[in-house]
């Protein structure tokens, strides 16, 4: 709806836990002046998760970046590049780190540089994960960072930082075409 927060939460498509996504519905039944997008990527079924409120939609498989491009708050796993295209969308983010991999410390990041809000994994507390999402919907400063951090990434990829990098090392290293000849 017109005028109401657009949430979007998505755990990827490679694992998926039911008893958060259950947590996270239990959220919005509490909030319904607030919206949500759940995408399962085809780990969880609606079978799964039992009631659903009336202001969530959920998707098997959800359009993460055109969703992101209309949402106003991301919910995550602490995925890089789930982390990467709510940066590029402008869109600040409660990441829950289920401590694989990397994602502790994505979620420190994100916590440190005032794009969100990084928290350990938790299945239980759906009053903390409302106030984790009203924190950052309401924080300007929050979404002012994530758009500058958005800009950050643009100029890198502008400026081909990468390619210019991996272009030199191999150019170093005896192996590859020169920067000129590319």
């Amino acid at each position: 709806d017109e005028g109401r927060p657009l949430v979007y939460c998505s755990l990827g498509s490679y694992w998926s836990d039911p008893d958060f996504l259950r947590m996270v519905l239990a959220t919005f039944e509490r909030r319904p002046d607030w919206d949500l997008v759940l995408g399962l990527g085809g780990q969880a079924t609606v079978a799964d998760l039992g009631s659903v409120p009336e202001n969530v939609l959920l998707l098997d498989w959800a359009p993460q970046l055109e969703v992101l491009e209309l949402a106003d708050c991301a919910i995550n796993h602490g995925g890089i590049t789930s982390i990467n295209e709510c940066i590029s969308s402008g869109v600040p983010m409660v990441v829950y780190s289920p401590s694989l991999r990397d994602q502790d410390g994505c979620a420190t990041r994100i916590e440190y540089h005032g794009l969100g809000v990084g928290t350990r994994w938790d299945t239980k507390n759906p009053e903390r994960l409302e106030g984790h999402i009203a924190r950052v919907l309401s924080d300007e400063a929050m979404h002012d960072r994530v758009r500058e951090m958005g800009r950050v990434f643009d100029a890198y990829v502008e400026d081909a930082v990468a390619v210019t990098i991996i272009e030199d090392y191999l150019h170093a290293a005896g192996g590859g075409a020169t920067p000129e000849q590319s």
